[in-house]
């Protein structure tokens, strides 16, 4: 369970870092 959730919570922080990621790079473009 421990394990699950750590893997969850990586994912997460992955999706949510490219996401930022994205943002930020189209934020740049934009300028």
């Amino acid at each position: 369970m421990g394990f699950k959730l750590e893997t969850l919570g990586f994912g997460f922080s992955k999706f949510w870092l490219a996401s930022l990621g994205s943002v930020v790079s189209t934020a740049a473009a934009a300028v």
